[in-house]
């Protein structure tokens, strides 16, 4: 991965996504990014222009290649950039079950999900054997931790 200039990289992906060039972008990001460094300009994107186009792209993109790294950045997109609350977290959370279909021992977007238990939005199917993947790699996460003290108080 070379060492971008990122004024310009963020620039001209801008630019890219807002003329609908999205194969273009995809290879602009592949091969000039991180994935927190995709996350976070998409998302300054999405604030400067429309976080719909921006997701639009990033759904264009799962289309051809889906895969963990473009689902975690659709969940961070749609998350940070819908209106509508309600949306932008089930938006956000399906991405995140989807990474986890194709990384099932990545113990971290398991954490991530469980940020959903709290509002409900998390199926209760998965509550517990995601806090217990994030427990067995993390002893005192205050997530996971949360997560069982609600499964135990639910009996």
């Amino acid at each position: 991965m070379k060492s971008p200039n990122i004024v310009s990289t963020y620039s001209e992906l801008e630019k890219l996504i807002s003329d609908y060039e999205f194969e273009k972008a995809q290879n602009l990001i592949e091969t000039n990014l991180t994935e927190d460094a995709t996350k976070s300009m998409l998302v300054k994107i999405a604030d400067h222009t429309s976080g719909n186009l921006v997701y639009t792209f990033v759904s264009k993109v799962l289309q051809k290649d889906e895969n963990s790294f473009w689902h975690k950045v659709a969940s961070k997109v749609a998350f940070e950039t819908f209106s509508d609350e309600h949306e932008a977290e089930k938006t956000g959370l399906y991405h995140i079950l989807k990474a986890i279909e194709h990384e099932p021992t990545n113990w971290k977007m398991k954490e991530e999900a469980l940020k959903y238990f709290r509002d409900g939005a998390l199926p209760e199917k998965y509550i517990k054997p995601y806090a217990e993947a994030v427990l067995r790699q993390e002893p005192t996460n205050h997530i996971a931790l949360m997560a069982v003290e609600s499964e135990v108080e639910a009996f």
